[in-house]
């Protein structure tokens, strides 16, 4: 899956990095300061040694706590990293969050790429949930998201956007790709072994896609794949439909 999680925003680092200053700074008057009070308790010759103290000195001085200040900020940086992480993704599927899914398919595409989207829905997931329990749930989700991850294209973005339902969203795919990647994660999903209390269940989802070729807004995608997912659930479930949208 791609990388589309922010560390810090410009502000941010505008924000420490004035800190940063402002400590360097400090650190480099208060080495100044001491080097002076050497000069006049000390009695430091005014020589070439005595002046390369005086440059010296400060810089001594100010160095370690300036490489300090610095590995405070990446560790700064790295918390942000992870705390984007923990609020974008899924705790149980370990997809990415409703919200992060929809920041990122909003995101401004070049006019005449493309963009396909595919909304999947667990077949008759409440059965199993009333038949096994919400643990037993849990474990087939966590099951069906992993086999969703491993067929999609390293560009893809996967969300969980609740329940059992997923998006995938394919951008700069053709409509060929598109029912590519569907057909593969549909199969995928069919020939996953679960087998709550040892009993063997079938796991099957249905799948509506939609692409486009214009600028659309993902809102107008998203209704037009959730259609196509009515569709195939009409269909029979445990199948693919694809919107005809037109150019």
């Amino acid at each position: 899956m791609q990388d589309i999680l922010p560390r810090l925003t410009s502000r941010d680092r505008i924000r420490v990095a004035l800190r940063a200053g402002s400590v360097v700074a400090l650190c480099i008057a208060s080495s100044v300061f001491i080097t002076f009070l050497c000069y006049l308790f000390l009695d430091i010759p005014e020589t070439g040694l005595g002046y390369a103290m005086a440059v010296l000195l400060p810089l001594l001085l100010a160095t370690p706590i300036c490489l300090w200040l610095f590995a405070r900020i990446e560790q700064i940086n790295l918390a942000y990293g992870q705390l984007d992480v923990i609020a974008s993704t899924d705790w149980l599927t370990q997809c990415l969050t409703r919200r992060a899914f929809s920041s990122f398919a909003q995101k401004p595409r070049s006019s005449g790429q493309g963009c396909a989207l595919l909304v999947i829905d667990v077949d008759h997931f409440k059965r199993i949930n009333d038949q096994f329990g919400h643990d037993t749930g849990d474990v087939a989700l966590r099951l069906i998201a992993e086999a969703i991850r491993d067929n999609v294209r390293s560009v893809d973005a996967v969300g969980r956007l609740g329940g059992e339902e997923f998006g995938v969203l394919l951008p700069t795919a053709d409509h060929d790709q598109a029912a590519q990647v569907a057909e593969r994660i549909r199969v995928a999903i069919d020939a996953i072994e679960f087998a709550p209390s040892g009993q063997p269940y079938p796991l099957s989802v249905s799948i509506g896609a939609a692409r486009s070729v214009t600028t659309m807004h993902y809102e107008d995608l998203f209704r037009h794949a959730d259609q196509s997912l009515l569709d195939a659930k009409r269909a029979g479930r445990n199948r693919v439909c694809f919107a005809a949208i037109p150019a």
